[in-house]
């Protein structure tokens, strides 16, 4: 298919409109210790031991921070397993799983939200959920929603996928600089909802098939239905 003729497009989940962000913003921020999420199935293109490397590498820098995982399948012993012999008891949770609406609620009060997953990710929804809850997110470079959804450094921070150094040097970052977390979390809710969410969808969609229908240029949009740029995942950062 021609380049100018591919379109953004994905998945929409709910984003809440809260009327003050930066009460739910500054109602997250714990001076002393900071909040971090992971939510997936525990399975392996997930990675969910990059997190247990990354809590392994924040204990080390002497960061005071709680990491949860909410979530579970077949690699869940073996992640609690790592995590005991590692001793990262006191800095990780287990939470199981949960209905949606639930781990949207432990969104809205984690600061942080990391997504691991490789390539194997198509769109990877949480990331939307998250960046709609106000987190500040750090996702792979790989993951089908990230080219779309994150300008890194504005709305998200985005790193090499499968580098738990990478994932580390972002996160710490982070955790040095409380305002900018506060920055991208803010930019995040915004992206989505003034920009990624269903309403904003339907309306672009209308636009853009009007103009095709006849047949003049398509419109220049932002976010959904916008021209979608070749994606080499290869060197799309680095």
């Amino acid at each position: 298919m021609p380049a100018k003729k591919c379109f953004k497009w994905g998945y929409f989940t709910e984003v809440k409109n809260f009327e003050n962000i930066d009460i739910i913003i500054n109602r997250k921020s714990n001076e002393s210790i900071v909040s971090i999420l992971w939510a997936c199935r525990m399975i392996d293109w997930k990675h969910p031991e990059m997190a247990v490397v990354l809590a392994r590498k924040l204990r080390d820098s002497q960061v005071n921070f709680k990491l949860r995982f909410i979530g579970r399948g077949p690699l869940e012993s073996e992640i609690k397993k790592m995590v005991s012999r590692l001793q990262l008891d006191d800095y990780i949770e287990f939470l199981g799983s949960m209905a949606p609406e639930s781990v949207r609620t432990y969104m809205e009060e984690s600061e942080i939200f990391i997504a691991t997953s490789d390539q194997n990710e198509g769109w990877g929804a949480t990331v939307n959920e998250a960046m709609s809850s106000a987190c500040a997110v750090v996702a792979s470079h790989a993951i089908g929603a990230v080219p779309f959804l994150i300008k890194d450094g504005m709305n998200g921070l985005v790193f090499q996928s499968k580098s738990s150094q990478a994932l580390y040097e972002e996160v710490k970052w982070l955790v040095d600089n409380p305002a900018e977390r506060k920055r991208i979390a803010r930019e995040a809710y915004f992206t989505m909802k003034n920009e990624w969410c269903a309403e904003i969808a339907s309306k672009n969609f209308i636009q853009l098939a009007k103009a095709l229908m006849a047949g003049e240029e398509s419109p220049i949009l932002h976010g959904p239905c916008s021209k979608a740029p070749i994606i080499n995942h290869t060197n799309i950062l680095f």
